[in-house]
């Protein structure tokens, strides 16, 4: 469906009167800016899947008791299915992407991981078979194991240390119950003011250790030191090397494979080259030697 008639379809439904702005120059599987008629500020969000209603409405869950205790997250405004697919609107947030961490916002990030003490949502939960589990069989739409195997001789000899990682210390990784964002990256992160604004993109969120969203921002922000050497030690303070081992290893897994199938080479090739440099820091932790090209 167009997005012009998506949002007619919208304004139909819902009695409202919407319009379409630009796109959002971040994400990856795209939002748009909207208004309505007296010029309040939105962001659409919408999926070619009758079934991802779902994952929008259980963030509009788990985002109101964020919100609840503090935590800068968007209020989901509506949600609903259509033939071709689902859609949420929910209010913008003020502020633009992080784009760098600093020593200045990195405070304001770890205050943000304390809130997410608890899950709202009753249900089953996956943790951790979610990172472990994605990197010895694979995920569903994300981590996939073939287009390692197959892009060059270095992604398949990555696979294979990742893999034998995982194995090595699946054990260590406990059952939890926190909020985990599960792309906690600068991208997600809004900054207003010099101060964190927002965190946005919920629809991934699910239970287990909140910790792992903090491993994400230091897989995201490798090339910001020295912040990142700060986050780094705040890191090696919460999780045990064995754990820190497991979620590197998921987090390489997803993004290279991710830039294999959407990136161009030079991307691909950048997330490897800092495969190489989390492996080796994370060799000089644990006193093993991880093989990454």
């Amino acid at each position: 469906m167009h997005l012009s008639a998506l949002i007619d379809l919208i304004n139909e439904r819902h009695g409202t009167g919407f319009e379409l702005g630009a796109r959002y120059a971040t994400g990856e599987q795209g939002a748009y800016a909207i208004t309505d008629a007296v010029g309040r500020r939105f962001v659409l969000k919408w999926s070619g899947d009758a079934s991802g209603v779902e994952p929008y409405r259980e963030a509009g869950v788990v985002t109101a008791a964020l919100r609840a205790v503090g935590y800068p997250a968007p209020r989901y405004c509506l949600v609903g299915a259509f033939p071709e697919g689902s859609y949420a609107i929910q209010e913008a947030l003020p502020g633009a992407t992080m784009g760098v961490l600093t020593h200045d916002l990195l405070p304001g990030v770890l205050d943000l991981n304390e809130l997410q003490e608890a899950w709202p949502l009753s249900g089953p939960r996956d943790w951790p078979a979610r990172v472990v589990d994605t990197v010895l069989a694979g995920g569903d739409g994300y981590c996939l194991l073939g287009p390692l195997r197959t892009y060059s001789p270095a992604t398949a000899e990555l696979l294979d240390g990742l893999q034998t990682l995982v194995t090595a210390h699946a054990d260590d990784v406990c059952e939890a119950d926190h909020v985990v964002h599960f792309d906690f990256q600068p991208t997600n992160i809004l900054v207003d003011g010099g101060t964190i604004s927002g965190m946005v993109d919920w629809e991934g969120a699910c239970s287990g250790d909140r910790a792992f969203d903090l491993v994400t921002l230091v897989f995201y922000c490798y090339d910001a030191a020295p912040a990142r050497d700060r986050l780094w030690r705040e890191v090696v303070d919460r999780v045990r090397p064995g754990i820190l081992s497991v979620y590197l290893a998921h987090l390489i897994l997803r993004q290279v494979d991710w830039s294999i199938r959407h990136h161009d080479r030079p991307t691909v090739d950048r997330y490897l080259h800092r495969a190489a440099q989390v492996l080796r820091d994370l060799s000089s932790l644990t006193g093993r030697v991880h093989q990454a090209t």
